[in-house]
This record gives structure tokens, sequence and C-alpha cells, in this order.
């Protein structure tokens, strides 16, 4: 093997290793994106159980996009500040490499899992958190920490989330 090869090898190990490792924050980050979740008018509901049960879907909406691969509603429901980090064709190959990061994790096809619940928390008009637990198609919780909540924000008519975590970076895509 010569050495510009060995260094191509060792540079994909690389990757794939803080790859392995950013897995859950992804994970948990690209599956609490959401859009959706805003009354007819583009304000949001007035009362907290409302803006909860509309977070909720939002949230459980993203979530099964992401595990289909929808780089496009995916990218749609990031925050304004997370796609002025982003543009969507470096999402897309982000999505792409986070499910491939998520199947090699988890031994399972991404495609198979599902949403098993959705929790918000300290949700206000303009606020809220948000957890996904995703699991595979036997049941199993597919990332083993499945208590982080994500931070999510009502902006434009719209539950959008602030992280914008990634398996790869900008630069890179």
């Amino acid at each position: 093997m010569t050495s510009s090869r060995i260094t191509g090898v060792a540079r994909r190990f690389r990757r794939f290793e803080v790859a392995k490792v950013a897995v859950i924050s992804l994970t948990l980050a690209i599956s609490t994106v959401a859009f959706g979740g805003c009354s007819d008018n583009g304000e949001p509901p007035a009362s907290v159980n409302a803006l909860e049960a509309d977070l909720q879907k939002a949230a459980r909406r993203n979530a099964e996009a992401y595990l289909s691969g929808d780089d496009t509603d995916s990218y749609e429901s990031l925050s304004a500040d997370c796609q002025a980090l982003w543009s969507h064709e470096a999402w897309k190959t982000n999505l792409s490499a986070s499910l491939q990061v998520l199947e090699v994790a988890t031994n399972a096809d991404p495609s198979t899992m599902r949403v098993e619940t959705v929790l918000v928390r300290d949700v206000a008009t303009d606020r809220g958190e948000a957890n996904v637990v995703i699991v595979k198609a036997d049941g199993t919780p597919a990332l083993p920490d499945t208590s982080q909540f994500a931070t999510w924000q009502f902006e434009d008519g719209a539950w959008r989330s602030t992280s914008c975590d990634s398996v790869v970076r900008e630069a890179d895509a």
C-alpha cells in the first residue's frame, strides 16, 4: 500500500471515528429538528397544552423525515441560524453521512426504525425542549442515551431546531 493510500485510509477512518462518537448528539439534533406546529395565522398557539402538542407533532414529523432520509424537510426545519451555517447541499451530505453512521452504530437500517415517544418540557410561546426516542424494528432503543432534550424555537410561524450538529463539517461537504 502506498503512503498516499494509507493516508487516505487513515483520514477516512478518522472521519468515521469522529462520526461514530458524534452519532448520538447528531441523531438527537437531527431527529429533533422540526417544522410545522403553528396556528393558521403563523403565530404560536395561545395555550401551553396546544404549544406542547404542536411541538410534539413537529418533533415526530421531523424524526420520521430524518429516518427516511428526507433532506428537504430536514433542512427546511432548521432555524435561520442553522441554515446560515449550512447550505442545503451540505446538509444533504450531512444527513446521508449521519444515517450511515447510525446504521453502523446500531447495526440496523434507519429506514426500519420508528419514533416511539416524544416528550417536551419547558414550553413557552417562543421556545421549548423536545426529546425523541427512536427504536429499532424489534422495539429496542436505537441509541443508548434516550434522556437528552434539544432546544427548539418558534420562528417564522413554525417550530424549528436550534441544534445543527453534524457528522461532517461544511468545508468537507
